[in-house]
């Protein structure tokens, strides 16, 4: 399974606004099981830029080595591309709906 709606989201998706676009618990563990998946299966590897700059020069990311910035750029974007969307993560996962979050975590 994949951590967003399998049905071809609308065209017309409408974003939340900024301080409605919250994350569940729910969907953040769905998301952090796929990466799981994907570093376990050796699907998530580093450009060969990138990989070259690794401490170990490995392209291959593992679980307890992979970065937000490697969700964003390997996952999150491409998956939003390829859906033909232009829009936050959180907006695509809540179909567009509101989510007005509970705590803020940052980076």
């Amino acid at each position: 399974t994949v951590p967003w709606p399998t049905d071809p989201p609308p065209a017309e998706l409408v974003e939340a606004g900024v301080g409605d676009r919250g994350l569940s618990i729910a969907q953040f563990r769905d998301l952090a099981r796929y990466v799981k998946r994907l570093c376990r299966t050796g699907l998530l590897r580093r450009k060969p830029d990138c990989a070259a700059r690794a401490q170990d020069g490995r392209a291959r990311i593992s679980w307890t080595e992979v970065t937000m910035y490697d969700i964003c750029e390997l996952v999150l974007k491409p998956v939003i591309a390829s859906l033909g969307l232009r829009c936050a993560w959180s907006s695509l996962v809540a179909g567009g709906r509101a989510q007005a979050p509970t705590h803020f975590i940052s980076h």
